[in-house]
């Protein structure tokens, strides 16, 4: 039982380091960056745990990582179903939702440009409520 465990640990790590290396000989830069800001997080959260730990308590500490992590998890959540929800990506998400609304828009406009450029053609038709007038043509209602 605890060989068939130790096994899959080590089966489970070698797999790891084979995907570490592929990846290493791909783009080493962004592995070697990625696997140190890895390890600076990993070291700052074990540090801040012991740190914890000795000045609450174990039990504390426990409770502090778990509540820590809870709201972690809850801010990632937000930001994967919500990015406007934070301010690093709230003025992206505005700028590509106006741009998205203004495309669903400018066919309706470009219709009634299409629509007034016919109307106010020499000889063009004119409805009971539309009239030309003036030196410039223009519309009025009435």
């Amino acid at each position: 039982m605890a060989w068939s465990r130790c096994s899959r640990i080590c089966d489970l790590l070698s797999r790891t380091c084979k995907a570490i290396g592929r990846i290493y000989k791909d783009a080493p830069t962004i592995c070697l960056v990625v696997i140190s800001i890895v390890a600076l997080v990993i070291l700052i959260l074990v540090l801040f745990s012991t740190f914890v730990a000795r000045v609450l308590g174990v039990k504390l500490a426990v409770i502090v990582d778990l509540l820590l992590f809870w709201l972690f998890a809850r801010l990632v959540a937000r930001a994967l179903m919500f990015p406007g929800s934070l301010k690093i990506f709230q003025r992206s998400t505005e700028a590509n939702y106006r741009v998205e609304v203004a495309r669903h828009y400018v066919w309706y406009v470009r219709h009634l440009w299409h629509f007034l450029r016919h109307v106010l053609e020499p000889g063009g038709f004119e409805m009971g409520f539309v009239k030309k007038h003036g030196p410039y043509p223009s519309f009025s209602i009435g």
